[in-house]
């Protein structure tokens, strides 16, 4: 199971939650208990930095890899799910009927072609992934034009160290 931005944040919440609980039973004054928990909030948005910094060094490792394979999985799976989709609900179906139209004419027996089973879960993964590419891509049309952004590798490398140099 992949971790989201929501997970690390209900965790370093978690982990941080009670540390305000104990700040706020600390016999102290209100200013000291109001320093430790800015220390605390200013501790969890650290935490939570290094997370985004984390992922985004991830994306930008594949984005330019040296490998082309590294570089191109992420499409190469929805195109493998669109396959799927195209096999069981476009492709066996119409090779059937014609296998089955062709026999009735000529006689024979008709080949019927194998429909994938698949596991709810596989089809909730397709769906995501196509309806994310999709919505993705229409944003990225309708925000950058509609070719978008043409980047050669040069260029991307470039760009993504110039936003690291002005951080």
């Amino acid at each position: 199971m992949a971790l989201t931005a929501g997970m690390i944040k209900e965790a370093v919440s978690g982990a941080l939650g009670p540390l305000s609980d104990i700040i706020d039973n600390i016999s102290t004054t209100r200013e000291e208990k109001d320093e430790a928990k800015i220390a605390l909030a200013k501790a969890q948005g650290v935490l939570e930095s290094n997370f985004h910094q984390s992922q985004t060094a991830v994306i930008v490792a594949e984005a330019t890899g040296a490998s082309w394979l590294q570089r191109n999985h992420r499409p190469l799976i929805s195109v493998s799910f669109a396959f799927i989709v195209v096999w069981n609900f476009v492709l066996g179906p119409i090779g059937s009927w014609i296998s089955g139209v062709m026999c009735a004419i000529w006689g024979g027996v008709p080949v019927l072609f194998p429909v994938l089973e698949l596991p709810p879960g596989l089809w909730g993964t397709i769906t995501l992934c196509i309806g994310g590419y999709m919505s993705l891509r229409t944003y990225e049309k309708n925000t950058l034009g509609q070719e978008g952004p043409k980047l050669s590798k040069r260029k991307l490398k470039k760009l993504l160290k110039d936003m690291g140099e002005d951080e």
